[in-house]
């Protein structure tokens, strides 16, 4: 359900909203672990808000308008694959980094003095070669490192392509001129964005620079970004386990991520939230997600995952 927008997580929390309201706080299990086995803990998320631009002939008024046609008609017919390429270049500047919608940064918060004082601990045990190497990247954008590459990561909203489609995309060659053109796109939110200025704001910029026949299709409704306090009880449950069983983590102010975690941390449930578990998964979302299963490696196998959960379990039910 999380790789479909958890669209059925809000019908769960309606139907059983006066037994949810009896908790005390969410734990979300999950793996914590690097590679190299340093824990890593997150105390919250960016929000996302994922839709598709859509732009066919018949629409538009120009193009083929119910089928591919040949690829020599490009001399006496419009393209919408070009025309949509067109609307997409005015989206960001020239290297993609910067967002040119207007109005997208104008909720932006700052850090919080809290996040600020967990970035200076942070920084000081940051990885970043690790993360490089886990993803298969060669350098950040900018070649930023240590906090400035912190900051960028954590406290910047994202407008990204997630893929695209139109006419021929098979082996070889075959000469079309497509109908349709079809773009996925998520944007990441960080506080204090909300889920509802997103699309209003996309489709004022295309209206403004002429592509009013572009189509935008919201496929899921999204979800805003959520934190709880390194303070709270529940967090400070989760840490003292990570202890217990002879690891310092690594407190991240939130991951760059998103999950639905804003369903249970805002109205009506105002639950604080947290994550964790001692053991190592990585390539999420990629054909060759994993997580380890064996132990005696450096990171915890499944055995010592579970026993994870139980401990900050055990911490929760006395801290709470």
């Amino acid at each position: 359900m999380e790789e479909l927008g958890s669209r059925h997580l809000p019908e769960f929390i309606n139907k059983y909203l006066d037994v949810l309201k009896e908790a005390d706080a969410v734990f979300f299990p999950t793996a914590d672990q690097d590679e190299k086995g340093k824990v890593q803990m997150a105390l919250g998320v960016k929000g996302i808000v994922y839709f598709e631009l859509e732009l066919d002939g018949k629409s538009w008024g120009y193009g083929p308008t119910e089928f591919d046609i040949h690829g020599s008609n490009k001399a006496w017919v419009d393209s919408p694959a070009l025309r949509m390429i067109q609307a997409l270049s005015t989206l960001t500047s020239k290297d993609g980094n910067k967002v040119l919608v207007e109005g997208f940064y104008d909720n932006v918060a700052p850090p919080s003095p809290e996040d600020m004082e967990l970035l200076e601990k942070l920084e000081k045990t940051f990885d970043e070669e690790t993360i490089k190497k886990e993803m298969k990247v060669e350098r950040f954008i900018d070649d930023v490192h240590g906090k400035e590459a912190l900051l960028k990561y954590l406290y910047s909203p994202t407008l990204n392509i997630d893929g695209m489609w139109s006419g021929y995309i098979g082996p070889g060659t075959k000469t079309v001129l497509p109908h349709k053109i079809t773009v996925k796109i998520d944007v990441r939110l960080v506080p204090n964005m909300t889920v509802e200025e997103v699309i209003p704001k996309i489709r004022r910029h295309l209206d403004k620079h002429g592509f009013k026949e572009i189509k935008i299709v919201q496929l899921e409704e999204g979800y805003g970004w959520a934190k709880t306090s390194v303070r709270e009880p529940a967090a400070q449950a989760v840490i003292k386990a990570y202890r217990e069983f002879g690891y310092e983590p690594e407190i991240w102010p939130h991951m760059a991520g998103s999950a639905p975690f804003c369903m249970f941390n805002r109205e009506p449930l105002n639950l604080p939230f947290v994550e964790g578990g001692i053991g190592h998964g990585g390539r999420a979302h990629a054909p060759n997600e994993y997580i380890v299963v064996g132990e005696g490696g450096p990171t915890g196998g499944l055995i010592t995952l579970e026993k994870s959960y139980v401990a900050i379990l055990d911490n929760l039910s006395k801290m709470l």
